[in-house]
């Protein structure tokens, strides 16, 4: 996929703006052309009674407010503003800037529906990308709709025809979507001095019909609804180790530094590279705290309060469950349960939840208890939630 010759930066700024011919068709052509169908359906089913067509008109027009407008929502008006120091989201008069530094390699987002002979379309596209930190594991692999931190619809930017009144270079963005999403990691490479183009723009195909523009500001309910959508995708092998992540909220929180409990965060962390479960579940029950109920080591209980102690050694019987309930039997939801109580422990104690996309960022089979990781990709991940005890 090349890089189009004049989205390169050659100036200080480009704005990217919808396609005004596609704004006026959603704002007037397709209203017009609703309120009509309307008007004239209604004049064939009530034409016995002398009214004129402007009565029915405006019928529609009520039928379209209501009934579509209200319902289903405006999209949002905004625009890209790419500089040589970051990108600039504008929607509904808000302003959201990006550093290039901060910003992971945009994804090109496709989401795909099946026809009536199973072929599948793709029927819109978004642009993708994650907030890094220092420690990101991999800021130029793909973005799905589930680690996002920046989804954009950009349909309306594409132009299919020579007479939208933009310029060259606008233009030369805005010929498809791949050439968008290009145009934006040319500005983001041209920032880091990379070589523009090198790495190509990732490309992610999906079926979620339920896909948000995170461009918009979210609530902290719409952002907690987003983290349990994410954490629902998860494999049985990785809620284990977000249960893990859990207890070190936990502990981090109440200060307990204590070699026994991080030696059980990181044996449960250790799930993700088991090839062997039945082993990885048997060495679990011979460590300082086994989270099974068994009292806590002396030297753990002398250095903490009695609350303190309670409370770790409950939600570390929970974190324990999640992967010890289904180890024999079939999947259940039981793990799903238990990794609720985690996070509902942690709420009511007013520690904010760990984020899961380190976690969804990793290969993840969704069913079962899914693959493990290499003892590089595990290193990386230690690295990006910024645990210390890295071993």
């Amino acid at each position: 996929m090349s890089i189009p010759a004049l989205s390169t930066p050659q100036s200080d700024t480009l704005l990217l703006a919808p396609d005004p011919i596609k704004e006026r068709l959603h704002a007037f052509g397709l209203p017009t052309i609703f309120l009509f169908t309307i008007g004239v359906g209604l004049l064939h089913l009530v034409n016995g009674v002398k009214i004129g067509f402007m009565f029915y008109l405006l019928v529609g027009a009520v039928i379209y407010c209501f009934g579509f407008r209200l319902l289903r929502g405006i999209p949002a008006e905004g625009h890209l503003e790419l500089t040589r120091e970051g990108l600039t989201l504008i929607v509904d008069g808000n302003k959201r800037f990006h550093r290039w530094q901060d910003l992971s390699r945009v994804t090109l987002l496709e989401k795909t529906s099946q026809d009536e002979n199973g072929r599948e379309h793709v029927v819109s596209h978004f642009l993708a990308a994650r907030r890094l930190n220092p420690d990101c594991m991999d800021p130029d692999g793909p973005t799905t709709e589930y680690v996002a931190d920046f989804l954009v619809p950009i349909d309306l930017y594409i132009t299919h025809h020579r007479f939208s009144g933009r310029t060259e270079k606008q233009e030369a963005a805005c010929k498809s979507a791949p050439d968008l999403a290009n145009t934006v990691n040319a500005w983001r490479d041209f920032a880091l001095n990379l070589e523009i183009g090198a790495i190509p723009t990732p490309i992610v195909q999906t079926d979620n019909r339920n896909l948000r523009d995170l461009a918009r500001k979210t609530s902290p309910n719409e952002q907690a609804k987003a983290n349990d959508t994410k954490i629902a995708m998860l494999d049985r092998r990785r809620k284990q180790a977000y249960a893990a992540l859990c207890l070190h909220a936990f502990c981090k929180e109440r200060d307990i530094n204590d070699p026994a409990a991080q030696q059980l965060i990181t044996h449960l962390l250790r799930v993700l590279t088991s090839a062997n479960l039945p082993e990885w579940e048997s060495a679990g029950a011979v460590l300082e705290v086994t989270g099974r109920g068994d009292p806590l080591p002396t030297a753990l209980v002398e250095r903490h309060s009695d609350n303190d102690l309670t409370d770790f050694q409950h939600l570390a019987d929970l974190c324990v469950e999640v992967g010890l309930v289904d180890m024999y039997g079939d999947c259940t939801d039981q793990p799903d349960q238990c990794l609720s109580a985690c996070l509902s422990f942690l709420e009511t104690r007013a520690i904010p939840a760990p984020t899961v996309a380190p976690l969804a960022t990793l290969h993840n089979d969704a069913k079962g208890w899914g693959s493990p990781i290499s003892e590089a990709a595990f290193q990386r991940f230690l690295g990006a939630i910024r645990i210390a005890n890295q071993v």
